[in-house]
Formats: C-alpha cells, structure tokens, sequence
C-alpha cells in the first residue's frame, strides 16, 4: 500500500475504489464514504467493513428511475415523487402499490449498481466519516467478493485479468490474516471453485493454478483476482514477504474497464470494430431521427432520452481508447455525432424533455429552502443557485439542453454574481441549436462572452468559449481559448483533452 492510501481521505486516481474496499474489510470499518467528480456524487455506507448502502447525485441511479425501469411504478408517478424523499416517499409509494419487498429489492440492486460504478471511477476524490450510519435498521450487508467478480465479468476484458494473474504465476499463494478473520468471504468466494480451494491449501503457485484451470480459466482467474485485490489471500515472493501494498494498487490500477468481452486480445478488438460498424452503419441509413435509436416514429420523447442516455454511456470514446485502434475512435467520434444529432433533431419539434421534472424537484427545494419565511438565511439565493445549476448539469448530460438552458437561467436569476451561471447558460443555448447562427444561436453565444468579460479568471468559461469557437470551425481561436484555460488552470482536463484532439 502507499503511503497516501487510506480510508479517510484521498483520490481515486492514486488509490483504486477496490484498495478502499479492501482497507475497509481490514479495518472493519462502519461509515460513509463520500465521493466527488466534477459533477457526480456519490455515498457508500459501511457496516463492520462490508457495504450496506449507496446512493448517487444521477438520474440514472436514482431509485425511482430503477422501479421505473422494472415496471414497478408509472412516469406520473416517477415525476412526482422526484422531489419527496424517505419515510414520506415510502409510504408514498406502497399507497400506489410498490410493496415493501419490491422496494428492499430495488434498494439492494440500486445499491449494486452503484458500487460497480464506483470500480469504475478513477476521477474523483474521497472522504471517510467513521460512525455516520444511514437512516433505518436492519440493512444487508452485501458480498464484495461477489459484487467484485461480477464488475471483472461485466466491464474488464478477459486479457487484461489475465495479464495481471500472470505477473504472480511463480509465486505461491495463502490465505491472509485478514483472510483469516474473514472466513465465510473467503468459503463463499471458493464456492464452485474446487482447483482454487485446492492450490489455496496446499500453497501452489498461481501459475499452476492456470495451468490446471482448463475450461474454468476465466472463473479461476476472476475469483483470484477478487481474493488477492480485497486482501483475503496473499502471494509471497521467493524470501516469504507478502507482495508489496504499493504493487497490488498498482496492479489494481491497471484493470481499467473497456467493455464487456469474454475474448483475448485480437479478438477483443475485432468484436469492437464490427459492434460500432454494425451501429453507425444503422445511424448512416436511418430516414428519421427515431430510426438512430431503433425506436418507431410514435415512441415519446422520454423514452428516446432513455435510450440516448444508455448509447452515450456505452459507446464512450474511454472505453475503447485502451484498444489503440485510431480508425475505431474515429467511427466512433462520428457515431455519437449522429447520436447527438438525432436526439436534437428528436427533441426540438415538441415540449421540452423533461418539465414536470422541472417543476418538481427545483420548485420542491426552493419550497424548504424559503420556508423561514422572513427569517430565512441570507445564503438562500446562493444556495438555491447553486442547485438549479447541479439541475442544469445534469441535463446537460442528458442531452436535454433546452431544459439546462432554463435551470442555468433560473440559477443566474437567483445569484447574478456568478458569471459561470451566466456561461453555462449561454452554451446550453447554442447546443440547442442544430447549427451555429440559428434561432438562440446568437443569444447564447452573446451570454457566453459576457459572462467571460464579468468572469475573466474561470477557466472552465474560456474552454465552453473553445467548445464553440471549435464548433464554428474557427481552430486556431478555439486553440488560443484552451490555452487561456491551461494559463488559469495548469490542471483543466477538458483543456488539455481538447488541445491535444485539434492538434
């Protein structure tokens, strides 16, 4: 382990989620883990060091969107409940037929979801509250070993556990202190694993265990590397010391997910290409917007959203960059091209998207945060600024710009000192225009620049102003802005990310 490495404080990007997940185990810690992105948010609740709860800032893990996915209840009551929350919405929702059982069900699987998608997260950073328990009793604590195979199984390439097993094949393997302590993890781990029991007693080497895996190579191999990186079993080197802490985050660091694959090497690669060919094949032929997502010409606009929402996430130029295939990344740049062209030209004849959300759950948080009434804090205006534009960033990413141009309005309204409102709003305009010059084109572009000439010092302003320098097909203005945000910020991803893609 490094010396930065710890459970109360630090960053994904130097300790993997799994290295706290394993600190946590060891320490049998109970608390909330607390972690932040640019703009996701995330909470995972720990009892006796196993997970019990997580919750997320997004709309695509929230609870109600989950019993909305399984049928469980209907989009009016979806939209309305947006903005109760606990023992309210609980009653709420048995009142409308949602059982207990139902709901416990969704909560675990919510819970599931939340914690693979942390295994995934390498950009953000993490605070530890030892003892902050989350509300009620009687919570399950959940199987990390479990929870771990799966995430290896859904979004790591086989080659790449594999490559990571291979690094161990000549030294032997034994069960930890912490292995020890931990015996039903470790038995339910082992279970249907009958080799891996076998070398673990007898202290085999890893490399006879793949020797031996056969036709379970990709099972064995998984469940080792769920032991190993939770700390439940160890590997020693040729004088008998355990492998180096600072070596298995290191080797925890270098499973990053790429995308579901049960195949090696090459055959990843070609599985990648003719997945995004047959899909932008699709996007180039479609006679209508709807006819990109694979849906009929009468399917509304949330569902489109829906759809929009799980191609975006899945075709995520990350994903597949590890693959080194530049001719893939640039079918896959102008396949999300046209994924955003046709959710704009899907969306932009009726309502906006999302409005009874609109009305819901800003106007809901508005209604507690004045209701002092006269004795209302004078930080109010502020805060509730500050809400309507974490709304309008969630929007964004879904696409809806129409709706984030509203909420970056409405957060502009309430705190008129804070030009980045000011910015965010004027690019959700342009983005909800087809093309540079029509309709609110000008108006947002106009939004933008004076929110610059009240917020020169933001970085994150001049790289929305290359966003749409770029757009315009004006390169080097769209470079000299980047620069100006890497002059204020030395440490702006999106500037950097964006430099090195038009140069």
């Amino acid at each position: 382990m490094t010396p930065e490495a710890t459970l109360s404080r630090g960053a994904l990007w130097a300790t993997p989620f799994v290295e706290l997940v394993r600190l946590a185990l060891s320490q049998g810690a109970s608390g909330r883990l607390d972690l932040a992105g640019e703009s996701v948010r995330r909470q995972v609740w720990w009892c006796d060091g196993l997970p019990v709860m997580a919750r997320s800032n997004l709309l695509s893990e929230n609870l109600l969107r989950l019993l909305l996915r399984r049928g469980a209840i209907e989009r009016a009551a979806y939209t309305e409940l947006l903005g109760v929350s606990g023992l309210e919405r609980a009653s709420l929702l048995e009142a409308r037929g949602v059982s207990p059982q139902v709901l416990q069900e969704a909560e675990q699987a919510l819970t599931e979801e939340i914690f693979l998608s942390c295994l995934s997260w390498t950009e953000a950073e993490y605070t530890f509250s030892p003892a902050a328990q989350p509300e009620g009793a009687g919570w399950r604590r959940f199987d990390p070993v479990a929870l771990y195979v799966r995430w290896l199984r859904e979004q790591v390439a086989m080659d790449r556990v594999l490559a990571e097993a291979l690094r161990y094949r000549v030294r032997p393997l034994c069960l930890s202190e912490v292995g020890h302590q931990q015996l039903t993890l470790v038995e339910t781990g082992l279970e249907g694993a009958a080799l891996l029991r076998s070398a673990l007693r007898r202290g085999d080497t890893v490399g006879w265990l793949l020797e031996h895996a056969g036709d379970g190579l990709e099972e064995v191999v998984r469940r080792f590397t769920a032991l190993l990186h939770l700390g439940l079993i160890t590997v020693s080197g040729s004088g008998g010391a355990v492998q180096s802490r600072a070596a298995m985050t290191a080797s925890q660091g270098r499973l990053v997910a790429v995308r579901r694959s049960g195949g090696h090497g090459a055959a990843v690669l070609e599985e990648a290409r003719a997945e995004v060919a047959q899909a932008l094949a699709r996007a180039r032929q479609a006679r209508s917007p709807r006819e990109v997502f694979a849906l009929p010409e009468h399917a509304e606009a949330p569902e489109v959203q829906e759809v929009y929402r799980a191609l975006e996430e899945r075709y995520r130029l990350d994903r597949f960059r590890a693959l080194g295939d530049e001719a893939l990344l640039q079918e896959l740049g102008e396949l999300r091209e046209r994924l955003d062209d046709a959710l704009r030209r899907s969306l932009k004849p009726g309502p906006p998207l999302s409005r009874p959300l609109s009305r819901s759950l800003p106007t809901m948080r508005a209604r507690r945060i004045s209701s002092g009434g006269a004795t209302a804090r004078t930080d109010d205006a502020a805060l509730l600024s500050r809400l309507l534009f974490e709304e309008g960033q969630t929007y964004l990413k879904l696409g809806d710009f129409e709706e984030a141009a509203d909420h970056f309005r409405q957060a502009h309204i309430h705190d008129a000192s804070a030009p980045r409102c000011l910015g965010w709003y004027g690019w959700a305009l342009t983005l909800s225009e087809a093309s540079p010059g029509e309709g609110r084109y000008p108006q947002g572009r106009a939004a933008l620049l004076e929110a610059i000439r009240r917020g020169e010092g933001l970085d994150e302003l001049w790289v929305l102003l290359g966003n749409l320098l770029s757009r315009e097909g004006d390169t080097p203005r769209a470079l000299a802005a980047y620069h100006r945000a890497l002059e204020l910020n030395p440490a702006s991803r999106d500037a950097r990310v964006a430099i090195d893609l038009l140069a």
